[in-house]
């Protein structure tokens, strides 16, 4: 579960007169499952689920409001393979793993910029990106004798494609 809440501000816009501030909460957690294809592969599905909430503190117009998103997110499909595992006694335990990330429906579906210019009421955040990407991991973990070992994961997602709205995140 991961919970996040983000007080920002940004200056004046001359439409609408004055500084903006709010915040932007996010309560989301990762759902689950694996399976395992044999002794040194296993397959996971993550599908992200939560809310995100804008909280305004002025007057709302057509850049900023109150606002809530809740729902799925994107999907992480895993195929993770076991290099190297110790299993007993202290060592080391090695993943790698790539796969794909699906984008859910909850993503943005208008460019917010190009409303903006246009006077029209628009949303800067959602629970997806809304594209299709590549996805990469490697795991390290060191197992001492004692019951707290440390390690470490690395995970890059590439997006592959520029969504129909003209988004193309970043990695």
């Amino acid at each position: 579960m991961m919970v996040q809440n983000i007080e920002w501000w940004h200056s004046e816009l001359k439409a609408y007169g004055g500084d903006h501030k709010g915040n932007l909460n996010s309560s989301l957690a990762e759902v689950n499952a694996t399976y395992g294809i044999s002794d040194n592969w296993n397959l996971s599905v993550d599908v992200m689920t939560g809310i995100r909430s804008m909280d305004f503190y002025r007057d709302a117009n057509i850049h900023h409001r109150d606002e809530n998103k809740k729902g799925m997110g994107d999907t992480r499909i895993t195929l993770r393979h076991l290099v190297e595992n110790t299993t007993f006694g202290p060592g080391q335990r090695i993943f790698i793993g790539g796969g794909l990330v699906l984008p859910s429906s909850n993503s943005l579906t208008e460019n917010p910029f190009a409303l903006g210019s246009e006077g029209k009421e628009h949303s800067h955040f959602n629970l997806s990106e809304g594209v299709v990407k590549g996805h990469a991991e490697f795991q390290y973990f060191r197992r001492s004798e004692g019951s707290i070992f440390p390690g470490g994961v690395l995970k890059v997602d590439v997006p592959l494609e520029t969504n129909q709205y003209g988004f193309k995140p970043g990695v």
